[in-house]
């Protein structure tokens, strides 16, 4: 049975479910051209191939749900994906459609979130080389002597990985929201109203612990509380807002992301305190850590109170640059 936009219960679009890309499937980037040109929601914002692979898991299954299809670059060479192509070229394996280099690819995502990742990603990747390209100044590659034995560093393989590298937490909510009058029946235009205001309630209420700490409190767990502490000696604040907030068109839905980028380079952080916080996260390194809670809460809409029921779903994804 569909139901529709004005029920109580169910107010989420039905969406198929996205294409899980394995952990162990890795991506070939030489599938993807240089420079892609997306069209989010009727806004073109151009990437580089190089920035897009570095995106969180959780941002790429929702940039591409249904997998990132192509066009076909003709013969076997990688690199011809790069080349300009004539319309004839341009047109899909399947024929049913044509894609030039001056056509955008339809996502729906909302290009104000995606500007916001992918100014930071950017950043991230700019200092990456200019940590790197000091770092080479700083001491070049010592060349061995013959006959000299090999030695190993005295650092973990953890430790090596970290050093002078830029790191990116990503934090993202998903919060799915049902509106609850005081009558099962209540007539279709009151209910937009209702759904229109617990909308700008919610998103007027943007502190991004505030929420996960009520539960840890309710709950009593600590290790989640210690979660929450290790993010804050990363660079987060308890009281911190959300650095992206903005309602989902045509859905009781509310997106929320916030990254924080810091660098583990020695010269910045002579006492290697960012390193040894980014060696602690480390287990969320290609493991996104999910979280999803329920509560509810009484407010007064359109002169009448109401029971506002929330879905969270947490996503923590740590990155390195």
């Amino acid at each position: 049975m569909t139901q529709g936009d004005d029920t109580i219960i169910t107010q989420i679009e039905e969406a198929t479910s996205p294409r899980i890309i394995d952990q162990d499937e890795t991506l070939d980037e030489t599938q993807l051209p240089r420079l892609l040109k997306l069209n989010l929601r009727g806004e073109t914002i151009d990437i580089e191939r190089d920035t897009l692979v570095l995106l969180p898991e959780s941002i790429i299954l929702h940039l591409f749900p249904n997998g990132l299809e192509l066009p076909a670059a003709s013969g076997d060479d990688p690199l011809a994906r790069d080349a300009p192509k004539s319309p004839a070229d341009a047109q899909n394996q399947n024929g049913a459609r044509t894609k030039n280099d001056d056509e955008a690819l339809s996502v729906d995502f909302d290009p104000k979130c995606f500007q916001y990742i992918k100014s930071i990603f950017e950043a991230s990747q700019k200092a990456s080389k200019e940590t790197a390209t000091a770092a080479l100044l700083d001491s070049p590659p010592a060349t061995p002597i013959p006959g000299a034995p090999m030695t190993l560093a005295a650092t973990t393989a953890t430790t090596t990985t970290l050093e002078n590298r830029q790191v990116i937490i990503a934090l993202r909510e998903e919060l799915e929201y049902y509106v609850l009058p005081p009558r099962h029946l209540v007539e279709k235009s009151r209910m937009h109203r209702m759904k229109h205001m617990a909308a700008q309630h919610l998103l007027g209420d943007n502190k991004v612990f505030e929420p996960l700490l009520k539960n840890i409190k309710k709950e009593n767990n600590m290790a989640e509380l210690h979660l929450v502490e290790m993010l804050c000696e990363a660079g987060f604040d308890q009281d911190d807002l959300w650095g992206y907030r903005g309602q989902e068109p045509r859905r009781s839905c509310i997106i929320s992301v916030s990254l924080l980028h810091f660098a583990t380079a020695a010269t910045s952080d002579p006492d290697q305190r960012s390193a040894l916080v980014a060696q602690r996260l480390m287990p969320f390194w290609k493991k996104p850590a999910r979280k999803c809670w329920w509560d509810m809460e009484s407010v007064t809409l359109d002169d009448a109170d109401i029971r506002l029921w929330k879905r969270r779903t947490w996503t923590l994804e740590f990155i390195l640059v």
